[in-house]
């Protein structure tokens, strides 16, 4: 009994360490399986390896169908008891598990919870994890949907779509509906990817065909402008075939032009024709028939008849003398056409008419200078007649004159560019032709020049003298009143051009830039034309000092000329002449006393003003322009 007592007390003493280190290892377990415990801490390690916890976790779900006697609970006590001390698996049997069982029943409620199987504790542990797990991946997926929808909302800009996504996440029943709903999203806008990309296909293919079409556009402008070049080449062509034609003709009629010798050598004159010498023939027998009139009535013979006769005679004689200018001017344009002729055969494109910048077509010869010709031009680009202005370099010329007339042309080229009046010709462009030669394009001026137009009409009214000068003077006040003041140095009658019933001031070849002050050295002395520039310039024993009334005087002797038909000074002689015989020293008398012509005092006072022999005494161009000779113009 004693024996069996002691085995009894032992074995519930081994029971109780077995159920303690039973529930240790099960916590150890449960840590295991669960992971980091509440506090975030990691699980507390035990003395059981890998194969010794499934040992026990095969033992354990065996020992819930397994059925063995008393005899067999002890051995297998006994041996779980060894395994124990060992740390190998625990080996449970039936009777164990019963005891435990029960044991743990008539804990509380906390402690029963811990006294389940670990079988069903895993597979709860297990449903909690796959519970969190899910639940991530569901806040993932919204996250990811959330953010599809903005940037969506972004494309399509919609103001409303955080509040429609919130509505319609309500709405979505399950998983499938949202995915659904992502991919047909994704799908919609795979399908509008593809139109943009078959729209851009389709823009491609336009842009190409229309670059295709822009070359042969190119092509055919090209060709359409060549065949311009032509038309207009010919049409200068046959208007040069018409002038030569005229010429010939009125060689006979009018005159034409011939060489003669004379006290100054062999000079060109004019030899009037047929025409010239019948007007003359005509006046010379109304002469005579007004002698032999005036005789009878000195003899008292008939009065009223004679008076009668001279009448008709005087009538008769006018019409005549009316002819005999018609015929004047004739002469002079036959003169200029004569002459622009011969100066377009010596030309150098007479024989190649070029396209000059691949925008201007020479088609005829204007004028020639000193050293530029001025060539009439189209501009087939801008559909309109211009002027181009050739500087060309002569290679026989000393470095020296090249350096000069560099410096000439390229100042009144920049000098032009910055111009902009409408009685000064503007500017078009500037094309550089090869290493010698420059072309600067100037608008076309459709009418003759103011020399031409008092060589025709001889005297000019003093009203039509007026508007003719006060359209000068604002341009020469223009010219003072830029920043940097401009002398033209050359203003005459040939660079006075008449354009739409205005006047513009043309070639600035000689114009001189005020940098500094009202005033500038002359450094360039005996350039000029000689009669139309002041005493001061002729100073040639030292620095002569010019401002802008130099212009002022070349004023006045242009309205003289414009009046009287003739210079004031050295009318008639060569410019040789005028410096050889001093003529700029006896610039201080004007004469005025012209029976045929009548003027006024103010027109008068102006022409005194403007030559003034003194340059303080001088009128600037300002006090021109308010001169009572210009009082009432307006234009």
């Amino acid at each position: 009994m004693n024996e069996e007592l002691n085995f009894q007390t032992n074995l519930i003493i081994s029971s109780k360490s077995l159920i303690s280190n039973s529930e240790r290892k099960l916590n150890l377990l449960e840590n295991r399986l669960m992971g980091p415990n509440k506090e975030g801490k990691k699980p507390i390690k035990n003395n059981l390896n890998k194969n010794e916890f499934e040992l026990i976790k095969k033992k354990i779900f065996k020992s819930e169908h397994s059925t063995s006697t008393k005899s067999n609970s002890r051995i297998s006590l006994i041996s779980s008891l060894q395994l124990s001390q060992n740390h190998s698996s625990l080996m449970k049997d039936c009777d164990l598990y019963e005891f435990l069982k029960n044991k743990r029943k008539s804990n509380d409620e906390n402690k029963i919870k811990s006294s389940i199987p670990p079988s069903n504790n895993i597979k709860i542990l297990n449903s909690n994890l796959r519970k969190k797990q899910k639940k991530k991946k569901n806040q993932i997926r919204n996250k990811k949907i959330k953010e599809y929808l903005k940037s969506s909302s972004s494309i399509s800009n919609n103001s409303n779509s955080n509040k429609n996504f919130s509505t319609n996440s309500k709405s979505f029943k399950s998983d499938e509906e949202i995915i659904e709903k992502y991919n047909r999203d994704i799908n919609i806008k795979n399908e509008e990817i593809l139109n943009l990309k078959n729209a851009i296909n389709e823009l491609c293919e336009k842009i190409h065909y229309l670059e295709e079409g822009n070359i042969r556009d190119k092509e055919i402008i090209k060709n359409y402008e060549k065949d311009i070049s032509k038309f207009v080449i010919e049409n200068s062509e046959l208007k040069r075939e018409i002038l030569k034609k005229e010429i010939n003709e009125k060689e006979y009629s009018i005159g034409k032009l011939i060489m003669k010798k004379n006290d100054d050598g062999i000079n060109e004159c004019f030899l009037e024709g047929n025409e010239f010498k019948r007007i003359a023939g005509l006046i010379n027998n109304i002469n005579v028939k007004k002698t032999e009139l005036k005789i009878l009535s000195s003899q008292n013979i008939n009065d009223d008849i004679l008076t009668y006769k001279l009448n008709q005679l005087n009538n008769e004689e006018k019409e005549i003398r009316q002819y005999q200018e018609i015929l004047y001017q004739e002469k002079i344009n036959l003169i200029h056409n004569i002459l622009t002729l011969r100066d377009e055969e010596k030309c150098k494109y007479n024989k190649n008419w070029i396209l000059i910048g691949e925008k201007y077509q020479l088609v005829s010869l204007i004028g020639k200078g000193g050293y530029s010709e001025v060539y009439k031009a189209y501009d087939i680009k801008n559909k309109k007649y211009v002027a181009c202005k050739i500087h060309q370099l002569n290679e026989n010329w000393s470095n020296q004159m090249k350096d000069s007339y560099i410096n000439h042309t390229v100042r009144e080229n920049e000098i032009l560019k910055n111009l902009n009046h409408k009685n000064i010709v503007k500017h078009l462009d500037t094309i550089i032709i090869d290493d010698n030669s420059f072309c600067s394009v100037i608008e076309l001026c459709n009418g003759k020049d103011l020399s031409s137009y008092i060589k025709e009409r001889r005297k000019i009214s003093e009203n039509e003298v007026k508007i003719i000068t006060k359209q000068i003077i604002n341009a020469l006040i223009y010219l003072s009143s830029l920043n940097k003041k401009i002398i033209h140095y050359d203003l005459k009658p040939q660079n006075i051009i008449f354009n739409n019933y205005e006047i513009k001031i043309t070639d600035f070849g000689l114009a001189k830039l005020i940098e500094e002050g009202n005033s500038i050295e002359l450094t360039s002395k005996g350039t000029g034309t000689y009669f139309y520039l002041p005493p001061e310039c002729f100073n040639l024993n030292k620095n002569i000092v010019i401002n802008q009334k130099v212009d002022i005087w070349s004023l006045g002797i242009i309205v003289y000329e414009m009046i009287f038909g003739i210079k004031p000074f050295g009318n008639n002689i060569s410019q040789i002449q005028y410096v050889r015989d001093k003529i700029y020293n006896n610039l201080k008398c004007i004469n005025f006393n012209f029976e045929n012509v009548k003027i006024s005092n103010e027109c008068k006072m102006f022409i005194k003003g403007c030559l003034e022999f003194d340059l303080d005494k001088r009128f600037s161009a300002e006090d021109a322009g308010k001169s009572l000779f210009l009082k009432d113009v307006y234009v």
